[in-house]
């Protein structure tokens, strides 16, 4: 007789999918899903016939229980399209403690420039961001394309027909805000304020 023992993985049926099953569900996802994080869509896509309304309403469910706790040092934040879990801003000092040498920026400073010049100005042109700049930014447009921190909108209708730029949804990601309105408010733009890279840094980090 055959005594091999055939094991099974278990299987999430979809009646086990009640309210807070779902929030562990999702916990679980956007815990494995790093910083990348995922969209409703993505969600939606793996947690099968569950459906957007039900999904949406355990993230908003998840997000008030992480955000009420005061023993969990993690939190939702939405960036663009995407929900990550991020460590809360209350327990930041630790946190850059444990890591001393912290994410810095990934952009060095010319690129920085064209891209707060674009963030702060868009919908902007080659033309604006040269005549703010003072020098040719052909290349490094190039490179925030390639990178995928501006997109291409269309051309503008003026001689030349310039291209027209604005920022993309990973620029929203890689500076951790959700829109515009989040960026340091300025009355009028000032370049000098972001030749060392601090507009990087006190909007991924927040200021005390």
């Amino acid at each position: 007789m055959d005594a091999t023992i055939k094991v099974t993985k278990p299987v999430l049926k979809q009646k086990d999918s009640s309210a807070a099953n779902l929030v562990a569900a999702i916990y679980g996802l956007l815990f494995v899903s790093g910083e990348k994080g995922l969209t409703l869509a993505e969600l939606n896509r793996v947690l099968r016939k569950v459906g957007l309304e039900k999904i949406k309403a355990a993230l908003v469910q998840l997000e008030r229980k992480l955000s009420l706790d005061d023993e969990s040092g993690i939190e939702i934040k939405k960036f663009g399209h995407s929900f990550r879990l991020v460590t809360k801003m209350e327990i930041k000092d630790f946190i850059h403690r444990y890591l001393p040498n912290k994410i810095k920026n990934p952009l060095n400073s010319k690129t920085m420039e064209v891209l707060a010049i674009i963030a702060y100005n868009q919908p902007c042109t080659r033309p604006r961001i040269n005549e703010i700049r003072g020098a040719d930014s052909f290349q490094i447009v190039d490179d925030l394309l390639e990178k995928e921190l501006i997109v291409e909108l269309g051309r503008k209708d003026t001689p030349g027909r310039p291209f027209i730029y604005e920022v993309s949804p990973k620029f929203y990601d890689l500076f951790g805000i959700n829109s515009l309105d989040e960026l340091p408010k300025v009355e009028n733009f000032d370049l000098d304020k972001f030749r060392q890279g601090s507009f990087f840094d006190s909007n991924r980090y927040g200021d005390d």
